[in-house]
């Protein structure tokens, strides 16, 4: 059901998946590098985070295009998984 609301989700993910690796990747790399200046290393915190804010976007957007298609019990159980991830306190 999900794919005929939301056909680009799985590849939007993915492809945001393995650019937030690729950041973490290039963080890590970033603190090994002593030669490395504060505003580059906060350069790539920064990089890190706006990624890790498009996946919750991209998301959010995912969630909200599937609710109105969802029952009573659906919704609920929707919005447990939202909790259980940290989405909602």
């Amino acid at each position: 059901m999900a794919e005929e609301y939301d056909p680009d989700f799985q590849v939007d993910i993915e492809g945001l998946r393995s650019d937030l690796l690729q950041r973490r990747a290039n963080l890590l790399t970033a603190f090994e590098n002593s030669q490395i200046s504060d505003i580059d290393l906060l350069k790539n915190i920064d990089e890190l985070i706006t990624v890790s804010n498009r996946i919750e976007k991209r998301v959010t957007e995912h969630l909200l295009t599937l609710r109105p298609y969802l029952g009573v019990e659906q919704q609920k159980r929707l919005v447990g998984l939202c909790r259980g991830c940290g989405m909602s306190q």
